[in-house]
């Protein structure tokens, strides 16, 4: 399952992550690119699963809801 990271630190571990959309307006010292992640994430699935792309969906909770997409 993907994780955010720690917004000062980049660190994936730990419980103080969070999802960063690149959202204007919101300050992170993270730089990581989550969308790009999530879009990768997405592609591998259908490339080596075969998924039906017009049926992925992904949801979060809290700042993970800010990386969600209508299904």
């Amino acid at each position: 399952m993907p994780n955010g990271v720690d917004a000062d630190t980049g660190d994936p571990r730990g419980d103080d992550q969070n999802w960063n959309g690149l959202r204007e307006g919101v300050s992170r010292a993270s730089t990581a690119d989550d969308v790009v992640v999530l879009l990768a994430l997405r592609a591998w699935a259908h490339e080596s699963k075969r998924t039906d792309l017009s049926r992925v969906c992904v949801t979060g909770a809290s700042n993970g809801g800010t990386m969600t997409v209508a299904c």
